[in-house]
């Protein structure tokens, strides 16, 4: 039988600026940063979190299957459009709020 020991290393990640970016990791698995949703309008760009995150998930399916059970709450709250965030990485959005109709 084999026995491995982790080691922590270093692996570049791109930003959205498209600087890169250091950040520590234990072989591949990212153990700092969580998903995230923000509130942003439907016709902009979306910024980077900055305070402004809605929820702490641990994955993005956490993060996806809390927003199928609350988007009417944040839609009747006055939210446009919401995006998801991995740490500073924009995941994808604006995603519009409004119901199709």
């Amino acid at each position: 039988m084999r026995e491995y020991i982790a080691e922590s290393c270093t692996i570049p990640f791109a930003t959205p600026t498209g600087e890169n970016a250091r950040r520590r990791r234990l072989y591949g698995v990212q153990m700092d940063i969580s998903y995230a949703w923000t509130v942003d309008p439907a016709d902009s760009d979306p910024a980077p979190p900055a305070g402004r995150e809605r929820g702490n998930f641990p994955t993005q399916a956490d993060a996806e299957a809390w927003l199928a059970s609350e988007w009417e709450t944040l839609a009747d709250e006055g939210a446009p459009a919401v995006s998801l965030w991995h740490g500073t990485d924009l995941v994808y959005g604006p995603m519009s709020l409004s119901a199709a109709g």
